[in-house]
């Protein structure tokens, strides 16, 4: 009897740890999954030439004087046309990935804010310009937050004025100062409107958590390339998230497996002694 009690318990510490560590886990093998989307983006742009590189950003760009020139397109991302044809090298919707160190958060930027999107990554408001950096742009980009399988934006609510964060594209990296934080309700667009002469992007998600009435806004401006004290490099933090995600998971199903294996054995054993 106390052989099936040991074995009863074991059991349900094995449930509980599914339990526990779910979120985790879950996290960590979209972790892989995105991480890997990054490494692969960046290796097979490396083999790009400098003129086909060249040709996407001055697509881009001219995308985004015509995103100037509308004023008002993010209210209106209808008007303008060929959106989902620039900045996206692969036909995959991918323009480019996100790191802000502080929250580790390594994640790829796709078009448009759909839920499959921003299931996965983050996703680029259209009508907002895109993410190529320059005079007169400013981008929104945005993705879920407190979801049990990722934690996406979750900690976006850590950043403080002064932090800073780096958007990997085409393989430049663009660095970003934060300079406001404020919280606004969904209708509320006003705050990514472009500034002249400034290259702004503001990353949003939902707030408060789980309750999701409002919009958290964290808007970062550009650091000129002069004063950028320490460059990201992109690839390598997305290994390091590889192996650490992947380390995460290898550790509790090793934990799992044995325990499994333990009970297994004892139902096994007390099997055999019931027989005799």
């Amino acid at each position: 009897m106390d052989k099936l009690k040991s074995i009863f318990l074991r059991f349900v510490l094995m449930i509980g740890i599914v339990i526990f560590f779910y979120p985790t886990i879950s996290d960590a093998v979209n972790n892989v999954t995105e991480s890997r989307g990054i490494v692969e983006y960046n290796q097979v742009l490396s083999k790009y030439d400098s003129v086909e590189v060249e040709k996407i950003k001055e697509k881009a760009r001219e995308y985004n004087r015509r995103i100037e020139e509308l004023g008002d397109a993010f209210y209106h991302p209808e008007k303008e046309n060929g959106y989902a044809d620039c900045l996206n090298p692969f036909s995959d919707g991918m323009m480019g990935s996100l790191v802000i160190e502080k929250i580790a958060v390594n994640l790829p930027i796709y078009h448009g804010t759909s839920d499959a999107v921003m299931q996965k990554g983050v996703g680029h408001l259209e009508g907002t310009s895109l993410p190529i950096g320059g005079a007169s742009t400013h981008v929104a980009l945005s993705t879920h937050c407190g979801l049990p399988s990722a934690k996406l934006f979750t900690d976006l609510y850590q950043l403080e004025k002064g932090d800073t964060f780096t958007i990997s594209v085409l393989g430049e990296n663009l660095v970003y100062r934060v300079v406001q934080i404020k919280t606004v309700i969904p209708s509320a667009l006003e705050d990514l409107k472009i500034e002249e002469g400034k290259d702004l992007v503001t990353l949003t998600t939902c707030t408060p958590y789980g309750i999701n009435t409002h919009r958290l806004l964290v808007k970062g401006e550009r650091v000129p390339s002069e004063k950028v004290e320490k460059i990201t490099d992109v690839t390598e933090q997305a290994r390091k998230s590889i192996f650490w995600s992947s380390f995460k998971i290898i550790a509790v199903s090793i934990v799992l497996v044995l325990l499994f294996f333990t009970i297994l054995v004892d139902l096994w054993k007390w099997n055999k002694k019931k027989r005799q």
